[in-house]
């Protein structure tokens, strides 16, 4: 996409603002998503660490104490022994489980961008027509206005309609895979005569874009102002993804640190419980 955007611009005599294009929207991207790891940062170490003391508690601490009440033939409390289960499980088998998920989330992945799978992403689709696998609004957002920028890039440099689509669809990749599978769709029934609103109504793009991103481009392509209606909205979408973003950061931090005292005070009420039988003992 990036070659031909290149290309057509400078056989247009429009190369140094192709370039500049370019470089504002890697920076953009990179910025977007330096906001999104960034807010995931904080809450990520501090489930960390909290579980790592969690799981010390549950594997060192609480069986001391659990064989001191065995030793005195007093019944160990069923919270202790469940957050010790918990914990025993995690050491032995938790890299098991670990790989596991590392696997489902590679193999997904391949799933959805590999032109090998391609031929399966075919049969599901055609087995469950209509179904549509949920996406988060953001990750919709994000994939939506870089595609519409993109478009609109390619024409302004007087890349055609059905090309710019196809040049555009590889860029949409992981989980906008979907998105990048639309359009190519979409240049195909534009090729065929209908118009671009006709192609972007398609089950395809059902939550993708909604009846506003249809409106505004039926409007553009009407009055000729296709690229611009289409960078304007890309442009929308992008302070909309990060407003999520902020609003995910503002909201995910409370969360983790409410679920994690939850879970945290879960292990250190069942280490409460043995200390409080040893003192019914030695009273």
């Amino acid at each position: 996409m990036e070659v031909a955007l290149v290309a057509a611009a400078e056989s247009g005599k429009g190369l140094s603002g192709a370039l500049r294009e370019l470089a504002d929207r890697h920076g953009a991207s990179a910025k977007l998503s330096q906001k999104l790891v960034g807010s995931l940062t904080y809450p990520a170490i501090v489930v960390t660490v909290g579980i790592a003391v969690a799981m010390f508690l549950a594997v060192r601490t609480l069986p001391q104490l659990a064989g001191v009440l065995t030793a005195s033939r007093v019944e160990v409390p069923l919270l202790t022994r469940a957050v010790m289960a918990v914990g025993r499980f995690a050491v032995t088998w938790g890299w098991l489980v670990a790989l596991g998920v590392s696997a489902a989330v590679v193999l997904g992945y391949w799933l959805s961008t590999s032109k090998h799978a391609a031929r399966t992403r075919s049969r599901f689709s055609v087995r469950f027509r209509g179904l549509v696998i949920p996406r988060p609004l953001v990750v919709r957002r994000i994939a939506l206005s870089r595609a519409s920028i993109l478009i609109a890039d390619l024409l302004r440099a007087g890349i055609p309609l059905v090309d710019a689509l196809r040049l555009a669809a590889p860029a949409c990749r992981g989980l906008a895979a979907g998105l990048g599978r639309a359009l190519e769709r979409a240049a195909e029934t534009v090729e065929q005569g209908s118009d671009l609103v006709a192609a972007l109504s398609r089950a395809e793009f059902r939550g993708w874009v909604d009846g506003e991103f249809l409106h505004h481009v039926s409007v553009g392509e009407a009055s000729g102002d296709l690229a611009p209606v289409l960078e304007r909205l890309g442009a929308r979408y992008d302070r909309q993804a990060a407003r999520l973003i902020d609003r995910l950061a503002s909201v995910l931090e409370p969360a983790t640190i409410i679920a994690l005292a939850v879970f945290v005070g879960t292990v250190v009420m069942a280490t409460i419980l043995p200390l409080v039988k040893l003192q019914e003992i030695l009273r």
